[in-house]
């Protein structure tokens, strides 16, 4: 996916809804079933219908997307501590993704520019109890398909 959202440069604001709408269904499959993917990037998912989410190793995330909780401050290794939440955690830089067409490296700040800024930071939140949950971020990427929709100039 990471590939066609960078050919697409990055898409208008409907399409990242629907990318996001697609990654959040292979997500929500995956968390209903017991498993978690413990490493949400672009790159692993591939573009197709029904859309697909590969990379399911459930070991090894990527050092730049891994959640708080889960690093050693000592040895800045992930833990095996790994939850929904954490998974949510890394929605956010896959949201990045969408706007960079890069992706994310260690220590650095991403900056996600409107309609997506608050809910980038939502799912950033150092706290896993305040991330939302999947349902919370369709909810909110309803409210900003209905906002743009409001913003944009009627011809």
């Amino acid at each position: 996916m990471f590939d066609h959202v960078c050919r697409c440069r990055g898409g208008t604001v409907d399409d990242k809804i629907n990318w996001l709408g697609q990654m959040l269904d292979c997500l929500q499959a995956l968390h209903d079933l017991g498993i978690l993917h413990c490493d949400v990037l672009l790159r692993n998912m591939l573009f197709s219908d029904p859309p697909v989410i590969c990379d399911l190793e459930s070991n090894c995330t990527s050092l730049a997307i891994t959640a708080p909780e889960l690093v050693s401050c000592r040895v800045r290794t992930p833990t095996s501590n790994h939850n929904v939440a954490s998974d949510i955690y890394a929605v956010a830089f896959a949201i990045w993704q969408m706007h960079s067409c890069d992706n994310p490296r260690i220590f650095e700040v991403q900056v996600v520019p409107y309609p997506f800024t608050d809910l980038y930071n939502w799912c950033q939140q150092p706290d896993p109890a305040d991330r939302p949950t999947i349902a919370q971020i369709r909810v909110a990427l309803s409210a900003i398909a209905h906002d743009t929709k409001d913003s944009t100039p009627q011809s």
